[in-house]
């Protein structure tokens, strides 16, 4: 018999519950169906119809800036535990395809506007 940690087992436990509460959920929009013939459940909006163009590019803006920060989070740990010479080359390399991936973002929403304006 193999030993489970408590957090391995309210992991378990959890994941499992939330299957039951699927299944429910599942077997009274099929008994909904069975006695009315429809299917009463509203479909949920993509994420793209439910936000405009703009806000779904400033998530990606931010996304970016955010994976920057935890790489720079990275580093100083890393520095902290006197590794920093292992990923200092890597690290930097990837914050700056970001800080490029930045750029492109920017040009192309300054080249939107531009084109809105005129």
């Amino acid at each position: 018999m193999s030993s489970m940690t408590l957090d391995s087992l309210s992991h378990y436990f959890l994941t499992a519950l939330s299957f039951v509460g699927d299944l429910e959920k599942e077997k009274s929009r099929l008994q909904s169906i069975l006695a009315t013939g429809k299917d009463e459940t509203k479909p949920k909006p993509s994420r793209s119809e439910a936000q405009s163009p703009e806000t779904m590019e400033k998530d990606g803006f931010q996304e970016v800036v955010d994976e920057i920060e935890e790489r720079r989070q990275f580093l100083a740990d890393m520095t902290a535990l006197g590794q920093e010479k292992l990923y200092r080359n890597l690290i930097n390399t990837e914050i700056a395809q970001k800080i490029r991936e930045l750029e492109l973002m920017d040009k192309t929403r300054s080249a939107a506007l531009r084109d809105m304006t005129s």
